[in-house]
């Protein structure tokens, strides 16, 4: 498989084959098209927001800019009221300022190795470097995402 290195604000991400990029008149700066295309990058988190209570939530934190804005993708599950939804409408949803859409996406396998977080859902691979964040914060995401997965509806990888 190859992979695209790239420079997006001063922070490194990588693209998968599948993704395309191209130069546009926009200061002369690569641009990511994904379009329909699955695929991968990565995103350096400052922190991890964990929930648990009628909502279980692990949400990271990724620095947009200087002055503390975030972005962050967030899995979502509230077990309490599943019993309401059909089947195919149950399970840990992912959302991501960045690939905003209307239709849900559902997590599908989550790896923990190291200091990286392999996020893979119906549409496409997010890819978390947590080395910022602090080790309580990530013993508490795993808690929680182990909770998430109380029927095992993911594949959950803590190596």
């Amino acid at each position: 498989m190859r992979w695209h290195m790239m420079l997006r604000d001063g922070e490194a991400f990588c693209l998968k084959n599948s993704c395309s990029y191209s130069r546009n008149s926009y200061k002369g700066k690569y641009v990511l098209e994904l379009g329909k295309h699955k695929g991968a990058f990565m995103e350096n988190a400052w922190f991890i927001t964990n929930e648990d209570g009628d909502d279980l939530i692990v949400s990271f934190a990724i620095p947009i800019d200087d002055s503390g804005n975030v972005k962050s993708p967030t899995l979502l599950r509230t077990p309490k009221y599943e019993f309401a939804l059909d089947e195919f409408e149950r399970g840990v949803k992912v959302s991501y300022e960045d690939f905003r859409n209307d239709r849900d996406e559902f997590l599908k396998k989550l790896t923990i190795e190291g200091t990286m977080v392999t996020i893979t859902t119906d549409y496409r691979n997010y890819t978390v470097n947590i080395k910022n964040v602090e080790p309580k914060e990530i013993q508490e995401a795993e808690r929680i995402l182990k909770k998430m997965n109380f029927d095992g509806q993911f594949e959950l990888k803590i190596v």
